[in-house]
């Protein structure tokens, strides 16, 4: 717990740092999900190319039970990793919407063009 609390200290510094996603995921299996909310968002603004951070924010966001939002970062990260079934399966799982068209833009139950 001393090497998290370490870690949370360097994030208030450069909360973009990469390490920001263990942090995140640490304090979310430790039952913390706010304060990991916290650090993802917080290190996402800095650094938002960081795939694992959004996969760790996705995870936040499902145990809140904010399923909408955890596809939405599921479906940010298939931007860039089109061929990572296991996302898409979970994708599916999340927002049925999505099954034919996982990376469109669309949000969650909303209708579609197509």
């Amino acid at each position: 717990n001393d090497d998290l609390e370490h870690l949370l200290a360097a994030l208030q510094e450069d909360p973009g740092k990469p390490e920001f996603a263990e942090a995140a995921d640490r304090l979310r299996l430790q039952g913390d999900a706010a304060r990991a909310l916290f650090v993802c968002l917080g290190g996402l603004s800095a650094n938002p190319s960081h795939h694992r951070g959004r996969l760790v924010l996705a995870h936040v966001y499902y145990d809140l039970g904010f399923f909408p939002f955890a596809a939405r970062e599921i479906r940010e990260i298939l931007q860039h990793r089109p061929e990572d079934e296991t996302l898409r399966k979970l994708l599916v799982r999340l927002s049925p919407t999505d099954a034919a068209h996982p990376t469109s833009p669309s949000t969650h139950g909303a209708a579609t063009s197509e």
